[in-house]
């Protein structure tokens, strides 16, 4: 958990000086963290259920890098995701 405050503040330090954070969305992407203790094929195969396309995998944070499709509110889609209990965060 420290890791993961770690690396969001680092994400945060990092944005360039008075560059609102609404401005530091990528569009039709989002970072999803599954539940850890589900196996990754259970991460896998739950990730590729939401309807996503997989950019990367951090196996060591279990988190995943998303594209969605274009037509989609990524917000609302996001927080849709992340009401689901598997997923710590969207």
């Amino acid at each position: 958990m420290l890791l993961i405050a770690r690396i969001a503040l680092v994400a945060v330090v990092c944005l360039p000086a008075g560059l609102p954070a609404q401005d530091a969305f990528v569009p039709h992407q989002l970072l999803i963290r599954l539940d850890p203790s589900l196996t990754d094929a259970d991460q896998r195969e739950i990730v590729r259920s939401f309807g996503v396309s997989v950019r990367t995998h951090y196996d060591l944070l279990r988190m995943w890098w998303v594209d969605c499709p274009k037509q989609w509110d990524v917000l609302e889609k996001g927080e849709e995701i992340a009401a689901d209990s598997r997923v710590a965060f969207a």
